[in-house]
Protein backbone atom coordinates (compact mmCIF):
# COMPACT_ATOMS: atom_id res chain seq x y z
CA UNK A 1 0.00 0.00 0.00
CA UNK A 2 1.57 3.55 -0.94
CA UNK A 3 1.32 5.70 1.75
CA UNK A 4 1.70 9.68 0.62
CA UNK A 5 4.92 11.20 1.70
CA UNK A 6 2.55 13.55 4.12
CA UNK A 7 1.93 10.97 6.52
CA UNK A 8 4.42 10.25 9.21
CA UNK A 9 5.08 6.32 8.89
CA UNK A 10 4.51 5.73 12.70
CA UNK A 11 0.85 5.14 13.36
CA UNK A 12 -0.16 3.27 16.74
CA UNK A 13 -3.22 1.30 17.05
CA UNK A 14 -5.22 0.12 19.69
CA UNK A 15 -7.07 -3.65 19.31
CA UNK A 16 -10.31 -4.39 21.37
CA UNK A 17 -10.80 -7.55 20.17
CA UNK A 18 -14.31 -10.24 21.87
CA UNK A 19 -12.66 -13.40 20.47
CA UNK A 20 -10.28 -14.43 23.47
CA UNK A 21 -6.58 -15.32 23.08
CA UNK A 22 -4.77 -18.55 23.31
CA UNK A 23 -7.64 -20.72 22.72
CA UNK A 24 -6.98 -21.88 18.88
CA UNK A 25 -9.40 -19.59 17.98
CA UNK A 26 -7.83 -17.16 15.12
CA UNK A 27 -8.16 -14.14 17.01
CA UNK A 28 -4.33 -13.21 15.92
CA UNK A 29 -5.59 -13.72 12.23
CA UNK A 30 -8.87 -11.88 12.98
CA UNK A 31 -7.57 -8.95 14.39
CA UNK A 32 -4.70 -8.70 11.50
CA UNK A 33 -7.67 -9.01 9.10
CA UNK A 34 -9.62 -6.00 11.03
CA UNK A 35 -6.02 -4.17 11.22
CA UNK A 36 -5.71 -4.18 7.01
CA UNK A 37 -9.21 -3.49 6.45
CA UNK A 38 -9.17 -0.51 9.22
CA UNK A 39 -6.01 0.38 7.39
CA UNK A 40 -7.40 0.62 3.60
CA UNK A 41 -10.52 2.39 5.08
CA UNK A 42 -7.68 4.82 6.44
CA UNK A 43 -6.14 5.38 3.50
CA UNK A 44 -8.69 5.33 1.21
CA UNK A 45 -7.66 2.34 -0.67
CA UNK A 46 -9.08 -0.83 -2.10
CA UNK A 47 -7.70 -3.75 -1.31
CA UNK A 48 -8.33 -7.23 -3.05
CA UNK A 49 -8.98 -10.19 -0.99
CA UNK A 50 -6.02 -11.60 -1.96
CA UNK A 51 -3.93 -9.22 -0.74
CA UNK A 52 -5.97 -9.52 2.48
CA UNK A 53 -5.35 -12.70 2.92
CA UNK A 54 -1.70 -12.32 1.93
CA UNK A 55 -1.06 -9.52 4.74
CA UNK A 56 -2.53 -11.57 7.60
CA UNK A 57 -0.36 -14.66 6.25
CA UNK A 58 2.37 -12.33 6.75
CA UNK A 59 1.23 -11.09 10.48
CA UNK A 60 0.26 -14.61 11.82
CA UNK A 61 4.36 -15.28 10.88
CA UNK A 62 5.61 -12.29 12.40
CA UNK A 63 3.08 -13.41 15.57
CA UNK A 64 3.28 -16.93 15.93
CA UNK A 65 6.13 -17.87 13.37
CA UNK A 66 3.63 -19.77 10.64
CA UNK A 67 0.83 -19.49 9.34
CA UNK A 68 -2.50 -19.67 11.34
CA UNK A 69 -3.89 -23.23 10.50
CA UNK A 70 -7.39 -21.67 10.12
CA UNK A 71 -6.71 -19.69 7.49
CA UNK A 72 -5.58 -22.10 5.03
CA UNK A 73 -6.86 -21.04 2.00
CA UNK A 74 -8.87 -17.98 3.14
CA UNK A 75 -9.40 -15.98 6.32
CA UNK A 76 -12.93 -16.33 7.39
CA UNK A 77 -12.83 -13.73 9.77
CA UNK A 78 -15.07 -10.53 8.74
CA UNK A 79 -14.33 -7.56 9.84
CA UNK A 80 -17.19 -4.68 11.17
Amino acid sequence: MDVSPHVSPHLDAVIDCAIPPSRGLGSSAACARAVVRALADLFGREVEESTVFDSVQTAENVAHGHRCPRTRRRCSCRST
